[in-house]
């Protein structure tokens, strides 16, 4: 859904997808985004007190794969919160240029038309 919503499809400009929502809608997108960035932050926070107290109580006897687990928890984290940030700035971008955004969204249905995702007018 974020890659669609931010226009990674093939053939699409970054935001495309967004782009065809209104400035109340695209406001919300970009406070949710927010939100959820910032609940990826509480997870790293989290991860990383585990991380800290593990290794304090365990040294060196830490479980191979106790550490994969938490770099994959580590990495899926960091991930999110990239792909949040982006749809919060992709989404403002719009908001704030309502020229472009419509451009963009003229692409956008012109793509969806041609690989028949799109209702014909």
């Amino acid at each position: 859904m974020l890659n669609h919503l931010q226009g990674r499809a093939d053939g699409l400009a970054i935001g495309a997808g967004l782009a065809r929502f209104g400035a109340q809608r695209l406001a919300a997108i970009q406070r949710g985004a927010e939100a959820q960035a910032g609940e990826c932050l509480r997870g790293l926070t989290a991860i990383l007190q585990v991380m800290t107290m593990i290794t304090r109580h365990l040294g060196d006897d830490v479980p191979t794969h106790v550490v994969r687990d938490i770099a994959a928890h580590l990495h899926a984290q960091t991930q999110a919160l990239s792909c949040w940030n982006a749809l919060a700035d992709h989404a403002t971008y719009l908001w704030q240029q309502p020229t472009i955004a419509n451009g963009l969204a003229r692409h956008y249905v012109t793509h969806a038309k041609a690989l028949g995702e799109w209702p014909d007018d």
